[in-house]
């Protein structure tokens, strides 16, 4: 099935929905399943329902743990994690891990649309790990950046910028599969870096950088008026901190977890530095990564990034932001997905919290809704 990566900014403003009409986005990540149920209402796009559950147990494991399970156990913690939800929609959209998928900006020597759509599938297998028929293969055109003075063209007139997107079909099939096994129709499903995108930015943000910080590893994508035009991954996750505190305070895995969770880089009662200790040369290979990444972009054209949004379960450890902020100079907040749809005053600051970790269930969910 084929899936689109359209200008993000077209799946922005959600207030012509109009209707009762109900879908859940689904995210299936390495540690965790999260889902949102959202509905259209007078206004726009309105929360019905949440949720979240650990994968690690399906695996005999403890929670916090990334895992690799089987369609089988993904579509029974699927249907645990719908009914605990409360989920009622059976329209689904899903979003497909960065693990099994491809993604990279690639130059073509034209600019002719016709030639374009002939040359893409070619030259495509030069940048996919994989033979072409195992993929499903999307693209679109990046806008040309402005040069920067004394710098070479980031993309000559006779040239186009392509974004080649792949999903694998063998991992598409097995997520699918999950998800049919918990009894939902899947109506689209699209790379979860465009699903953290829709639900994170909004369209007044102009060049902005989006850190994602998940279980298994941090992506960075930089989105320019709605355009995707970078994405990097780090392998460094919440399980990489986890183990960290492991070796270094010698507690067991469980253990870890919390006094990850608990503490953080904040000190209070019982805090130990050996934590900071721990947590501190993970983080700072993401920083230092981080910063190649900005480097390399803004050196290639006159754009500034002026605003990293933080999503995923590792933007809730405490005393993140700050350190973030002071290590690139550039403000550094925690994205809010929820306040893309309408729900109940009474859980303002609860969704605040928590939204970061669903903004790719929020992201998917949204599409579904506008491409109803």
């Amino acid at each position: 099935m084929a899936f689109g990566i359209k200008k993000i900014g077209q799946f922005l403003d959600t207030s012509a929905l109009t209707g009762n009409h109900s879908v859940v986005g689904i995210d299936i990540g390495t540690s965790s399943v999260k889902v949102v149920g959202l509905t259209e209402g007078k206004n726009g796009a309105e929360l019905e329902t949440y949720g979240e559950l650990q994968l690690g147990p399906y695996a005999g494991l403890e929670i916090g743990r990334t895992v690799n399970l089987d369609a089988g156990k993904l579509g029974l913690a699927l249907t645990d994690i719908l009914r605990e939800a409360n989920v009622t929609a059976r329209n689904a959209a899903l979003a497909i891990p960065n693990s099994a998928s491809f993604i990279a900006a690639v130059e073509f020597p034209t600019r002719d649309q016709a030639k374009l759509a002939s040359m893409v599938p070619i030259e495509a297998r030069k940048y996919i790990p994989v033979p072409i028929n195992e993929v499903t293969l999307d693209w679109f055109m990046i806008p040309p950046r402005a040069q920067v003075a004394e710098a070479a063209p980031v993309q000559t007139p006779e040239s186009t910028h392509v974004l080649l997107a792949a999903i694998f079909n063998e991992a598409l099939h097995k997520y699918r599969s999950a998800v049919q096994h918990a009894g939902v129709a899947v109506g689209l499903n699209e790379m979860e870096s465009f699903s953290v995108i829709r639900s994170s930015i909004h369209e007044d943000d102009e060049t902005v950088m989006i850190m994602d910080l998940g279980a298994s590893s941090a992506k960075m994508y930089i989105v320019a008026n709605g355009i995707l035009h970078e994405s990097h991954r780090i392998p460094i996750g919440g399980q990489d901190l986890t183990m960290a505190i492991v070796e270094t305070m010698k507690l067991s895995h469980g253990e870890a977890e919390e006094a990850k969770r608990q503490m953080g880089f904040v000190a209070g009662d019982g805090y130990d530095p050996r934590l900071v200790e721990a947590l501190t040369r993970p983080i700072e290979r993401i920083i230092n990564e981080t910063r190649r990444v900005i480097a390399r972009y803004e050196s290639e054209g006159p754009e500034k990034i002026n605003k990293i949004f933080l999503t995923g379960g590792g933007s809730s450890l405490k005393g993140i932001t700050e350190s973030f902020t002071t290590a690139f100079s550039i403000p550094v907040v925690r994205a809010n997905p929820f306040s893309k749809v309408a729900y109940p005053a009474f859980l303002e600051e609860t969704l605040k919290e928590a939204g970061p970790s669903f903004a790719v269930a929020i992201g998917i969910a949204l599409r579904r809704l506008i491409e109803k």
